[in-house]
């Protein structure tokens, strides 16, 4: 498939990451104090923002063709452990997932070959 047809695609699926990350961070952590809010969402935003140099560059070292699912998967992960009253892994691994998803989406957008591709 051409990287212009997983264009719409891929921008659906950043909208639904970001949203179901932003919803676990909201629905995990309502009632806490404000010192744990602010030290929640600096963790998240290091972990889904920092990080994409990194996973970058581990993706160019160690290049798998499913790259955005590895991201799904681990923001349905961090989604179970949210349920089983484990937020802080919960976040965790919702950020890593966004970190995942959007190299893997860049990646699958910037090669015209079919190994970047989700």
């Amino acid at each position: 498939m051409k990287s212009t047809h997983m264009l719409p695609i891929l921008t659906l699926g950043h909208f639904l990451v970001d949203l179901a990350c932003l919803y676990f961070y909201f629905t995990n952590f309502p009632q806490s104090k404000l010192l744990e809010i602010i030290s929640a969402a600096l963790l998240y935003n290091f972990l889904a923002f920092a990080l994409q140099a990194p996973v970058g560059y581990f993706f160019d070292k160690f290049p798998a063709r499913r790259n955005t699912t590895i991201g799904i998967l681990c923001i349905l992960c961090g989604y179970a452990f949210g349920l089983y009253h484990h937020p802080i892994i919960g976040l965790v691994l919702c950020g890593l997932g966004n970190a995942f998803y959007h190299v893997g989406g860049s990646i699958g957008i910037s090669r015209t070959d079919k190994k970047g591709l989700c």
